[in-house]
């Protein structure tokens, strides 16, 4: 794998800011389209709360960082945490075409990172999820 375009690693969703600026410095030097760096960011945020909120670690205690390669095509993003095991791909997508009484809650935002990245994988190494995706330019 090439060499790092980004990384960060935080411990609160109140550090999320940080992630969020070194994204959008990293797109603005990369030359990235504004609306494929707001999707972007925008999964990356969903992903990384969800860690950080859903993870099932104490406050303390929870981790997640993502890290951004650059390839050909696009954009490769990792994101790992400390959490649970959990596979958000396997999620069944909700059903968007019910009105909101009738949804269940939550499933909207993996939807979102579904529908916003070309691919993604999901794997479990020893402690650690890791999450890969992958935005190609202009798709």
């Amino acid at each position: 794998m090439s060499e790092p375009l980004f990384q960060r690693r935080i411990t609160t969703v109140d550090a999320l800011p940080e992630v969020l600026d070194g994204l959008e410095t990293t797109g603005m030097n990369a030359g990235w389209d504004p609306a494929f760096q707001m999707q972007l960011a925008l999964v990356i945020e969903e992903l990384m709360v969800n860690a950080l909120v859903h993870g099932g670690q104490e406050a303390g205690q929870a981790w997640s960082e993502v890290t951004l390669y650059g390839e050909a095509e696009g954009v490769k993003a990792v994101l790992q945490d400390n959490g649970l095991a959990f596979d958000p791909f396997s999620l069944d997508a909700p059903d968007t075409d019910l009105d909101l009484d009738s949804r269940a809650i939550g499933g909207l935002g993996v939807h979102l990172v579904r529908q916003m990245t070309d691919s993604q994988h999901y794997e479990r190494e020893g402690e650690l999820n890791r999450v890969s995706l992958v935005k190609r330019y202009g798709a």
